[in-house]
């Protein structure tokens, strides 16, 4: 069957199989061997991606499986591309791997503002958690770290959504005091969320159940974030519905494994 052929037959598939990683509550990601394309895994069929889960549980890597109806499949595919995804293999009496964008075509209204997105972060942050998280040997280690040095590069270029609201008056000049959200975990710490693109604030609200009606976004570039810092905060976490990387006022890394801890609670 041809690619064309194949990519026809899609529309007719009642539900679809992913894999998702537990340690990044996003689609596992694999870089092809032969031609470098990060491609996620869909099956049409339950139990083959159970077994392909339990084949990785060898390897520490924590996997599941979540179930995408037909009618949301396309939205689905367009989401992988902001996450740095750009291919798919999909798994049933045949195997395909298929460009994302053979499939769906993104289009931007005209006169709209280009959106946040940062796939090329979103990909390393993945691929750093997934390895760091089963790094046992010093081999396994080294990867990671090299993983690691790629996704601070890509923080480091990256334009973030930081959720915030204006304050009181302008002045005269037309100043406007801006106050920045803050989340909190069980022990205390306070930090200020930034977030990759509009769809991931989405699911860390839905997460968290937000009503906040007069939130706004700043978007803000890595060198920027620092000057929202203020006394008491310990520091600043990306996409903190899914990979959750902490970055300190120091600019040193840590990462989290549970993220439902955050909850959204005031302003500084």
């Amino acid at each position: 069957m041809t690619e064309q052929e194949f990519i026809r037959k899609l529309p007719a598939i009642d539900e679809y199989y992913v894999i998702m990683c537990d340690f990044t509550k996003q689609p596992y990601a694999e870089c092809d061997p032969e031609t470098f394309d990060d491609k996620a895994f869909i099956f049409f069929e339950e139990k083959p991606a159970l077994d392909f889960v339990d084949d990785y549980k060898e390897d520490k890597m924590m996997l599941h499986v979540e179930k995408v109806a037909r009618t949301s499949i396309l939205a689905f595919l367009t989401t992988l591309i902001v996450e740095g995804i750009n291919m798919v293999c999909f798994r049933g009496e045949e195997e395909h791997n298929i460009q994302i964008e053979h499939i769906v075509t993104r289009q931007l209204k005209e006169g709209v503002p280009t959106p946040v997105e940062n796939p090329t972060l979103q990909i390393s942050m993945i691929y750093f958690m997934q390895a760091v998280r089963t790094a046992e040997t010093q081999e396994e280690r080294v990867i990671a770290k090299q993983f690691e040095e790629e996704m601070m590069v890509n923080i480091a270029r990256a334009t973030y959504l930081v959720p915030s609201k204006a304050v009181g008056e302008a002045d005269e000049e037309g100043n406007q005091k801006i106050a920045f959200y803050q989340v909190k975990n069980q022990n205390g710490d306070v930090f200020v969320p930034l977030f990759t693109d509009l769809n991931e604030f989405i699911k860390y609200q839905n997460m968290n159940k937000i009503t906040e009606q007069t939130m706004q976004f700043m978007p803000l570039k890595f060198n920027q974030i620092y000057d929202v810092y203020r006394q008491g905060m310990t520091g600043f976490i990306i996409n903190p519905a899914t990979v959750a990387v902490l970055l300190n006022k120091k600019h040193s890394l840590t990462y989290i494994l549970h993220t439902t801890d955050f909850v959204l609670t005031s302003y500084v």
